[in-house]
């Protein structure tokens, strides 16, 4: 049987970089493909560009154009478009660097009877560098908590079965960032099988995507408390907000509340009483001088000193 894979690509304002994404999906050595394109009301010439590829290519392409709603709802349209057994999200800024990328996700999902594959990636700079992903090469046994902070990909390096997309259901167009760690954490709800393809499979444009370099570090961490609030909240109502979830929020809150610190201190009181919310009296475990100063003082003051040690610190140097 030939398995068709739905390429859905999000595109707004990518004419800098589209090109070499649509090359590198039409480039795929896997010969079943159907490429997706959202225009989510591009101003500049991307639409003239894709037109251009779907009348040279054999590949079916199609294009939607919409205003400008946000990747989510693009994300959405596309999802209801693709006729895919397999689906495979590409932002138009990235590339898919190895050309059997998608082919050897189908065979190792159909080998493995898994539902998600997942490759690893590196980071493309402005100034043409690349480096390797910092992040963990593997998930562990809770990957509903490792999604949380420590394990993260761009959306290019998965491949899921349609099952698993029919699961989830519709993209939130309410996040506007973070769409992806959502989507991550609902699918690791399902508890799918997940297999790492041990390949460098795509390149990620670390300037043109990075959040915070976009919104600012205010924002960014503003809309990862959202996140936050929504996980916890929804395993709350559902009763799965176990240890192991908990403590993983709760170092993601202190990310947030370390961000604000000293630039927006009505959002790292915010921070600090969700965390005492989850763990009244908490005390940090991972390093002695926080404990040591938290058990004195409190938490919520050993954070401020630790902030302004910090801040000395960095002058100095």
């Amino acid at each position: 049987m030939n398995y068709l894979v739905s390429v859905i690509i999000p595109c707004y304002n990518a004419e800098k970089w589209l090109v070499r994404t649509l090359d590198s999906a039409l480039s795929q050595s896997y010969p079943h493909l159907e490429i997706i394109v959202v225009n989510d009301g591009s101003t500049d010439s991307s639409l003239s560009i894709l037109e251009k590829y779907k009348e040279s290519t054999t590949t079916p392409f199609q294009i939607v154009s919409t205003k400008n709603q946000g990747v989510s709802h693009a994300l959405e349209i596309g999802r209801t478009l693709a006729k895919g057994d397999f689906f495979q999200y590409l932002d138009s800024d990235d590339i898919l660097l190895d050309k059997q990328k998608i082919e050897s996700q189908v065979n190792t999902l159909l080998k493995e009877q898994a539902e998600v594959a997942f490759c690893d990636y590196e980071e493309l700079y402005i100034d043409g560098a690349r480096k390797a992903s910092k992040y963990a090469k593997t998930l562990s046994n809770r990957p509903d908590v490792d999604f949380i902070r420590k394990f993260w990909r761009p959306t290019a390096c998965f491949l899921y079965t349609k099952n698993i997309i029919e699961k989830i259901g519709a993209w939130n167009s309410s996040f506007k960032t973070f769409n992806d760690v959502r989507f991550y954490l609902l699918v690791s709800e399902i508890k799918p099988k997940y297999v790492h393809i041990p390949i460098v499979g795509v390149l990620y444009n670390v300037d043109a995507q990075s959040l915070s370099r976009k919104y600012g570090v205010i924002t960014y961490f503003t809309d990862y408390y959202k996140l936050l609030m929504y996980f916890i909240q929804r395993w709350e109502s559902q009763q799965t907000l176990d240890n192991e979830r908990k403590a993983e929020i709760i170092e993601a809150l202190r990310d947030c509340a370390k961000a604000f610190i000293g630039k927006d201190n009505a959002k790292f009181e915010m921070c600090i009483r969700q965390i005492y919310a989850l763990q009244p009296n908490y005390i940090p475990k991972k390093s002695l001088k926080m404990r040591l100063l938290s058990n004195l003082i409190g938490y919520r003051q050993a954070e401020k000193i630790a902030s302004y040690l910090r801040k000395m610190l960095y002058a100095c140097f």
